[in-house]
């Protein structure tokens, strides 16, 4: 079973042992829940993946610090509207004031507690409108639900990413429910990019975080919008501590890895497809690299070059951007053995262009919405394939004005 985000079906999108609220803060906007509040019937394992910037966000150093002396947490605090980035110290204490009347209330630690925030870079967060508005949502009985939730955490976002699959083990049905927020800045190095993913399944302690590293680097980490890493970026993994005697072999643990892949991975191609005032959306395929580094530092030079960007917004196919992409990566390859398809159009082989290659043959293809460039290095078996979108006036647009 899979459902991303039906509006009909919000019954759906809960979860046993989760319990969700959002509220309105006014951070940025007076007019819309801007704080949802995760908490946990009892400790839930977790696993983060952080952003490698050299600017971390606070919320991102104190994840990071907590994630490295606990498995466990009692809840996730999360804000859109203010990064709380480039606050420096002043950043990690605006979070402890947040979070101690929450923690008092629950009668736990406030380490107990992880946050993260999205938006405005260099802006201390309204710390009272916060504190209060979690006072407030302590108070409500009704869980929400993770449509609610996804829908509090967007800035530029245009809709709430939120999917919802389910699989079977030694015949007992077990949920994966993610949510995710990303538009702009998207280049996750691991966007502003967050993703929270939750389930029912007891994920074994020991292979909690290579599952989500691993899954992140198939998903996440294969797409961009233009090129720049947020200092926000996070993906936590949650999930129920283990019973005793529990034990999964290896196709159970496979069954959990391939539906989490399959999550993040559709999660990912809605931040494409959402992308800051794209109209296509790209698939950069590189084939037969030596390596998998190879391939991947090709594709994402194309995926990341401007002037391939514009060029397809424009509907231009000057296939020259390409190569210029593929040659500045400084991956190795050989020239002369390099073919290029756009759609199924052979437009260059052997490094040069192709023999029997008209351009206007790709006139109608390049009004599509999807856009698929392929490059076939030859020089070996790995493959891969990055998603990006086209760059135009509209990016501009909201990014001069985002502020405001």
């Amino acid at each position: 079973m899979y459902d991303v985000c039906p509006n009909q079906n919000d019954a759906y999108f809960v979860l046993d042992g989760v319990q969700i609220r959002t509220v309105c803060a006014s951070i940025k906007d007076a007019h819309r829940d801007d704080i949802v509040l995760f908490t946990f019937d009892m400790p839930y394992n977790f696993s983060g993946v952080y952003t490698l910037t050299e600017c971390p966000a606070a919320p991102v150093i104190r994840c990071k610090n907590i994630d490295s002396i606990s498995e466990t947490t009692r809840g996730l605090v999360v804000n859109s509207g203010n990064a709380n980035a480039c606050t420096s110290s002043q950043g990690l204490d605006d979070i402890e004031y947040i979070l101690e009347p929450l923690a008092s209330h629950y009668k736990i630690n406030t380490s107990d507690f992880l946050m993260c925030s999205t938006g405005v870079i260099g802006e201390r967060l309204p710390v009272d409108n916060i504190r209060d508005a979690l006072s407030k949502i302590t108070q409500q009985s009704q869980s929400q639900t993770f449509h609610d939730a996804a829908k509090a955490i967007m800035t530029t976002d245009t809709y709430d990413k939120c999917i919802r699959k389910t699989f079977t083990i030694n015949e007992q049905e077990f949920t994966l429910i993610a949510i995710a927020k990303g538009a702009g800045m998207i280049a996750p190095n691991m966007a502003t990019m967050l993703s929270f993913i939750f389930t029912d399944f007891q994920i074994p302690r020991s292979m909690h975080r290579n599952i989500l590293v691993q899954s992140v680097e198939k998903s996440f980490n294969l797409i961009t919008v233009d090129g720049d890493t947020s200092t926000n970026d996070t993906v936590l993994l949650f999930s129920p501590p283990e019973k005793e005697n529990t034990q999964y072999n290896a196709h159970d643990i496979e069954t959990f890895t391939n539906t989490l892949d399959v999550v993040n991975k559709t999660l990912a191609k809605m931040i494409i497809m959402d992308a800051e005032g794209a109209r296509k959306f790209i698939r950069v395929r590189v084939e037969n690299a030596q390596s998998y580094e190879q391939a991947k530092k090709i594709a994402l030079s194309i995926a990341n070059s401007p002037l391939c960007k514009t060029a397809i917004a424009g509907e231009d196919a000057n296939w020259g951007r390409i190569f210029m992409a593929i040659g500045k990566a400084n991956a190795g390859i050989v020239h002369d053995k390099i073919s290029l398809y756009i759609g199924d159009v052979l437009v260059a082989e052997n490094g040069h262009v192709a023999p029997h290659y008209i351009e206007t043959d790709l006139d109608t293809y390049m009004k599509n919405k999807e856009i698929t460039l392929t490059v076939n290095l030859a020089l070996g078996q790995h493959n891969i394939e990055v998603l990006t979108s086209d760059l135009n006036e509209q990016y501009i647009a909201i990014n001069a004005d985002y502020r405001s």
